[in-house]
């Protein structure tokens, strides 16, 4: 008679798999490695300048250390779809800066991730700009630097229907200065002219929003010569931020004579008010 056996193998002897949180099945420790849908959104104060990036790059913090994750996102009405590792908390860092006189440094570090102005390189000196003692950096190239840092941070939580939404505020972190200098003598002889706006941040951390390095910031793009400045047609809106500074405007400039020399440099902040300066050359 044949007879049926069963044999029972001692619990030690089974293979055990184990399900890690993905698609797949593994024989190893549990590892969570499940991601997670998340949409950005960039909302932009554009009251500054009117100019809304094309793209942003997106720096993404563990909490727990490491390298950030980074992407370089297009700005979208709708946002855009990334995928985050499930159970996480991460802290946000975003810029754009459409220029070239603007270097980075440290980005693996949140607080220590920094933007700076670049050197003017001291062989293109002006003999004037030897009287400046503060380092003597470029002019951001555009008048736009956008930025924002997320410090509460951002938590992937566990999967659900709806796919999670990241809010991100970007501002310009960049100022504008203006100036008019009047009673100015033989602007039509004035072909180009620089200067150095002193006392500024030449770096600026975008973790922190912190501003070091009082420096001089060299500019020589928008500045004009106006031969009899009373006798331009300024636009309303020119003659109104001028009123801020004169409250006696009026149509004769009453004395606001000769010519005039007037522009704008941008720059991170004002970091040194004891020495908050100008030099034209």
């Amino acid at each position: 008679m044949k007879r049926l056996m069963s044999y029972l193998l001692p619990a030690a002897m089974l293979p055990v798999l184990t399900l890690c949180q993905n698609k797949y099945l593994y024989m190893c420790e549990e590892v969570e490695v499940a991601s997670v849908p998340v949409r950005v959104l960039f909302h932009f104060d554009t009251a500054a300048t009117g100019r809304i990036p094309s793209k942003m790059r997106l720096m993404l913090y563990p909490e727990t250390g490491g390298s950030p994750l980074i992407y370089d996102l297009p700005n979208a009405m709708t946002g855009n779809l990334i995928w985050l590792p499930q159970k996480r908390t991460y802290h946000h860092i975003s810029y754009d800066y459409e220029g070239t006189d603007v270097a980075e440094s440290d980005r693996n570090s949140r607080t220590g991730f920094r933007v700076f102005c670049r050197a003017v390189n001291s062989a293109n000196l002006q003999p004037a700009e030897a009287l400046i003692t503060q380092p003597i950096v470029m002019e951001p190239d555009t008048a736009a630097f956008y930025a924002s840092v997320d410090t509460l941070g951002f938590w992937t939580d566990t999967i659900t229907a709806d796919t999670l939404v990241m809010h991100v505020y970007p501002r310009n972190v960049l100022h504008e200065f203006t100036f008019l200098i009047h009673g100015v003598e033989g602007a039509k002889n004035i072909i180009a002219t620089r200067g150095n706006l002193t006392g500024m941040a030449g770096e600026y951390f975008l973790g922190t929003g912190e501003v070091r390095t009082p420096s001089a910031v060299r500019f020589m793009r928008r500045i004009k010569a106006y031969v009899n400045g009373q006798a331009h047609q300024w636009s309303d809106e020119q003659k109104r931020l001028f009123a801020a500074k004169c409250p006696n405007w009026d149509d004769t400039i009453s004395g606001w004579t000769g010519d005039w020399l007037t522009g704008a440099v941008c720059a991170f902040a004002p970091i040194d008010l004891n020495n908050v300066g100008s030099l034209l050359m």
